[in-house]
């Protein structure tokens, strides 16, 4: 039986390479009968004007600033930003087996050579996607799966739910990564959707320890930075545990701020030297769904940080709030006019026994829906 996963992995994103080669490895156990479909959208010219245009004045002038410190970071850095660029691709050609590329013409050719098209993980569903991760490619004799996909937000426009319905009534099997999307899904199609755990953790510590190689070369404790946003509260509370623990501090810089720290930069980090860093981290300090997630797998204590405000149409904090609330970790959220310093994660024993379970039940639905039983 062969299986097609239609997911992100060309971007220079640790989670979302992570994500894909997880869900491969699971499903493949050892045989090569899954593989990742190799398309990438098209992003129209229009589309982006359209944005360019909605942005508001402080966005843009945010923008501008961000783009003049970029140019002088790709240019300070170049060296390290090609050997990351470089363990990305590796990574890719050794670990991800991918279908030859397609485009939007070619796509209902897939129809004879696979079983199962499953869509997921990632944000594949959010409101600039085309309706490739929902499908509509696929014919109807074939099985449809949808595996913890994301919207990315918890909003979706009337006319973009009127869009996407037909597509995600098609579907043989359905689930969602965060409690907002299993909300949209249940109401667009009045059909059941479970929650199911992203495809990182349906791999154990040991399997992600395989393609590591530890760098700790002394018993020096760091602190480990991961941030995808900017806000300005971030610095000054890794400045607090660096204060109360003496710990040193490294930083995977991704915004433009980031790169201007004096801490220890990590710039050439590829998906494997991400999982190395967080596993040799004593804590880690971040505001990214798949930086937990790693921090839970080795077990690391970790504070998460706000990146979006609740309010915010496009605010992407469900996927961390269901994660952190399944877990009972929902204390090691840090808003950003806390106090609190929380980073220790007091029993993982309890952690363990509830990953367990959850990963029980999103195998279970896995299972079930590639065998279609």
């Amino acid at each position: 039986m062969k299986n097609l996963i239609i997911t992100w992995f060309h971007y220079e994103n640790y989670g979302t390479n992570l994500q894909a080669y997880a869900l491969q490895k699971f499903l493949n156990n050892g045989n090569k009968e899954t593989q990742i479909l190799n398309y990438i959208q098209d992003i129209e010219e229009k589309d982006i004007i359209k944005k360019r245009e909605n942005k508001k004045i402080y966005d843009i002038i945010k923008n501008k600033k961000n783009n003049f410190i970029r140019k002088k970071i790709n240019k300070i850095y170049a060296t390290e930003l090609i050997k990351k660029s470089e363990k990305f691709k590796n990574f890719r050609d050794k670990n991800i087996q991918i279908t030859e590329k397609y485009s939007r013409k070619n796509l209902e050719k897939l129809n004879k050579k696979y079983d199962n098209f499953i869509a997921g993980s990632d944000q594949i569903w959010n409101p600039k996607s085309d309706y490739t991760a929902f499908l509509d490619f696929v014919n109807e004799d074939r099985n449809k799966i949808a595996y913890a996909p994301s919207f990315g937000v918890g909003y979706l426009t009337e006319n973009r739910k009127e869009e996407i319905k037909k597509f995600i009534n098609r579907f043989n099997y359905l689930s969602a990564r965060e409690y907002d999307g299993k909300k949209i899904i249940e109401e667009i199609t009045n059909r059941k959707a479970q929650i199911v755990l992203d495809p990182t953790l349906l791999l154990t510590k040991e399997e992600w320890l395989k393609i590591c190689e530890s760098k700790k070369q002394n018993n020096k404790k760091y602190i480990l930075c991961y941030f995808l946003g900017d806000r300005n509260y971030y610095w000054k509370y890794v400045n607090k545990v660096k204060k109360e623990t003496g710990y040193s501090v490294k930083i995977i810089p991704i915004q433009p701020m980031s790169f201007l720290r004096k801490d220890k930069l990590e710039i050439d980090v590829g998906p494997k030297e991400f999982i190395e860093l967080i596993n040799d981290a004593e804590i880690v300090i971040t505001d990214s769904y798949h930086g937990i997630i790693f921090s839970m797998i080795f077990e690391k204590n970790f504070s998460v940080l706000k990146r979006f405000k609740d309010k915010d149409k496009m605010s992407q904090n469900s996927r961390i709030y269901t994660l952190l609330k399944t877990m009972n970790l929902e204390k090691h959220l840090i808003e950003e006019n806390s106090k609190d310093i929380i980073y220790i994660v007091d029993d993982y024993d309890n952690t363990r026994k509830i990953l367990n379970k959850e990963k029980e039940k999103s195998i279970k639905y896995l299972t079930k829906a590639i065998n279609k039983k």
